[in-house]
């Protein structure tokens, strides 16, 4: 699944296999799709204090 920013809800991804190519052809920009990930990941990490010893 996907998440639609425009509609705000998830989708589920049609023609994966297509999507999955045109990502690594470089055909699909994943920059602001990586960028968000990231900062969600960093929010989950500092909230749990996870990796400080």
């Amino acid at each position: 699944m996907y998440y639609d920013e425009k509609k705000g809800e998830y989708k589920h991804i049609q023609k994966a296999g297509k999507e999955l190519n045109n990502i690594k052809n470089n055909n699909k920009p994943v920059e602001k799709s990586f960028n968000r990930l990231k900062k969600m990941l960093s929010s989950i990490v500092e909230s749990h204090d996870i990796g400080s010893d």
